[in-house]
């Protein structure tokens, strides 16, 4: 009886958590990452706008589409140089939980993992200060396209 409830518990607590696990984007390690995407690069995003559907309130909860411009800064894996620029697009809805991962806000540098043809719909992007352990594994990669 005591197994039962203790494992009934645990189930519990692991479909409370369930949320947010839908949220976590990350592989288990840098490298399959690195090995699941078709660009790797640094780059800003030099404009970010609304479009589909944009509101003219600033918090409002109608979804939209969010057209990102990004300048490469380096290029660890695929076509894109230095100074070259890529479009990406992604649907963001205000209402949810997990769209704090995909929203583009400012202009800081971020490592971009890019997996599908332009133009760009299925990326992640993590700013660099949040991507140290990605960063050391990318030093040791060589790339011709710096």
């Amino acid at each position: 009886m005591r197994k039962f409830i203790a494992t009934a518990t645990t189930l519990l607590v692991l479909l409370a958590c369930a949320p947010a696990y839908g949220c976590s984007l990350l592989p288990p390690d840098p490298q399959q990452f690195y090995e699941r995407s078709r660009l790797v690069v640094m780059a800003r995003p030099m404009k970010f706008e609304r479009s589909g559907n944009p509101s003219p309130k600033l918090n409002s909860p109608d979804p939209y589409t969010q057209v990102v411009t990004w300048q490469v800064l380096y290029s660890w894996k695929g076509t894109y140089q230095p100074d070259d620029r890529f479009v990406t697009t992604i649907n963001i809805n205000p209402s949810d939980p997990c769209v704090g991962w995909d929203k583009i806000s400012d202009h800081q540098p971020r490592l971009v993992y890019i997996s599908d043809y332009a133009p760009h719909k299925m990326y992640y992007s993590s700013l660099i200060t949040d991507a140290l352990p990605e960063l050391k594994f990318l030093q040791k990669q060589e790339h011709s396209g710096r």
